[in-house]
């Protein structure tokens, strides 16, 4: 499970209703899809077309099994926007 929060606000709590198996030392890009206030998106937008950097951090756990062994281990990962990151 893992908050988003984007310019300060949460935007929304993911959580990943299935499992994967993830081979050891790879990347792995999960599927999500969240619903935002339009203000929120509207602000985050304006902000972002300003020429202004727009914060966002992503807070959670993850849970992972390795044989019988369980384990959840807390991350944290943060990082900006810029006009070069939207698509449209």
């Amino acid at each position: 499970m893992a908050d988003i929060m984007v310019n300060d606000k949460t935007w929304g709590t993911y959580k990943l209703d299935s499992t994967f198996q993830i081979p050891a030392k790879d990347t792995f890009a999960f599927p999500i899809e969240l619903m935002v206030k339009n203000s929120y998106l509207i602000s985050g937008a304006m902000k972002v077309v300003g020429g202004k950097l727009l914060p966002y951090k992503l807070k959670g756990t993850i849970k992972g099994s390795y044989k019988k062994i369980t384990a959840e281990v807390p991350f944290e990962h943060s990082g900006q926007f810029s006009d070069k990151d939207i698509k449209f």
